[in-house]
């Protein structure tokens, strides 16, 4: 099943149930505040240039197969993610007006998280679990005010340079 536009209309605040659906640009012209996803859909580019939402519920989500651009040039302000998510991406944040992302205990850790996060300007607020094991690297993440981190070990990056873990 696709989910196109037309089929929602100008819902503020939309709900996708699990069915399965490929949602490859399904959200390019949503104008609506919120998308609640729940289930397992295949969902690369599904927020691309999507102008006008605000915010992601992705915490009963899980992706099948990749996730590439899922965020891509999005005006997507919040992502809520759940512990079932995984990150199989190519520039999965890039160009976003993404301002506050939480990862959930359990989550598994990106297995390229040296650029998760590169210049992404509008980014405030980050919560990294105590579950992963490297730190991102905040490259270009300018109005960057706050970092949980509850990494129980000493976090690394491979990354490193004379700014720090931030880079900004």
């Amino acid at each position: 099943t696709t989910i196109y536009p037309q089929e929602y209309g100008n819902v503020n605040d939309l709900v996708v149930p699990d069915n399965g659906c490929n949602l490859g640009y399904a959200f390019k012209y949503y104008r609506g505040n919120k998308i609640t996803i729940k289930g397992t859909h295949r969902m690369s580019d599904a927020f691309r240039n999507a102008d006008g939402l605000k915010v992601v519920d992705l915490s009963e989500c899980i992706n099948d197969g990749y996730i590439n651009n899922l965020f891509l040039g999005s005006s997507v302000e919040e992502v809520i993610l759940g512990k079932d998510f995984v990150f199989n991406w190519i520039n999965i944040f890039k160009g976003s007006k993404l301002r506050t992302i939480t990862f959930p205990e359990g989550i598994t850790q990106p297995s390229d998280f040296d650029g998760f996060f590169d210049n992404l300007e509008y980014l405030e607020y980050v919560d990294i679990p105590s579950n992963f094991t490297k730190m991102p690297y905040f490259d270009g993440c300018v109005n960057l005010k706050t970092i949980i981190c509850r990494i129980v070990t000493a976090p690394y990056t491979s990354e490193y340079d004379s700014d720090g873990y931030f880079g900004a």
